[in-house]
């Protein structure tokens, strides 16, 4: 039984360096970016963060020490938020629903939402919160589930299927498992969009080179504007597209001004 345990500590150690981090690698330097263009500074919220490896990595990205953004996590799963506190101090963790977040309007400059929307049974409320608690950005993230082979399930196609027949299959092939093929990159921007935000970026996400050649992409990374957001233009600087640098007045403080 011990030797069991090991070797799936083992496995799920390998599957994490081998799969999970270099994700999370990507996508906060991606999301980081974006902010960094757009000179925002202040606070983050990642919504369904759990142990608040991406929040953790952008606000490191955004700054050092004391010039860090104050980053908080929302997860629904308790256990996660917990094992996220002994690994990142400097993170506030809240458990919450993402589609009744526990926080007031625009209480956040940036809310971020990677790889949870295609797991919740109304992505569409969920995104509806996530414009509401943004005072400036939302940067979300989610896998193309139209791809050759569905990475969840690893089952080829999957979005082919006749609904019910896909509901069995995700069954079978990892109980417990929402997938909701809704959450769909055109979906999204459009239901962003209702919200009243402007689609400022999006990325194609290739993962491997290899994977350029399959002409779909893996996922996709979007970036969406507030219209009251206030883009700065330097004097004698052209920005190029809608890049520009949001005025952001909101201070650093305890998670307390923000509920």
């Amino acid at each position: 039984m011990k030797a069991a345990k090991a070797a799936t500590k083992l496995i799920l150690r390998f599957l994490v360096r081998r799969f999970a981090l270099p994700r999370i690698k990507l996508y906060s330097e991606e999301a980081s970016k974006i902010m960094q263009k757009l000179g925002l500074k202040g606070t983050i919220l990642d919504v369904g963060g759990g142990r608040g490896y991406m929040a953790s990595s952008i606000a490191s990205l955004l700054g050092e020490g004391s010039q860090q953004p104050l980053a908080a996590v929302l997860d629904i799963e308790e256990k996660y938020l917990l094992a996220g506190k002994k690994s990142h101090s400097s993170i506030e963790f809240v458990c919450g629903d993402a589609c009744h977040m526990p926080f007031r309007s625009q209480a956040f400059q940036a809310v971020l939402c990677f790889s949870l929307l295609e797991h919740l049974t109304s992505p569409k409320k969920a995104v509806s919160e996530c414009c509401r608690a943004a005072k400036a950005l939302v940067i979300v993230q989610v896998p193309n589930l139209r791809y050759y082979m569905e990475f969840h399930t690893v089952f080829p196609l999957l979005h082919l299927l006749p609904k019910k027949l896909r509901e069995a299959v995700i069954r079978a092939r990892s109980p417990g498992l929402t997938l909701n093929f809704t959450a769909s990159m055109e979906n999204i921007v459009r239901w962003v969009r209702e919200q009243g935000l402007h689609l400022l970026y999006l990325r194609k996400v290739y993962h491997s080179k290899l994977s350029k050649l399959l002409v779909l992409p893996q996922s996709y990374i979007m970036a969406f504007l507030k219209p009251e957001a206030t883009l700065q233009q330097k004097p004698g600087h052209r920005p190029q597209g809608t890049w520009g640098q949001i005025h952001a007045q909101s201070k650093l403080g305890s998670m307390k001004q923000y509920t």
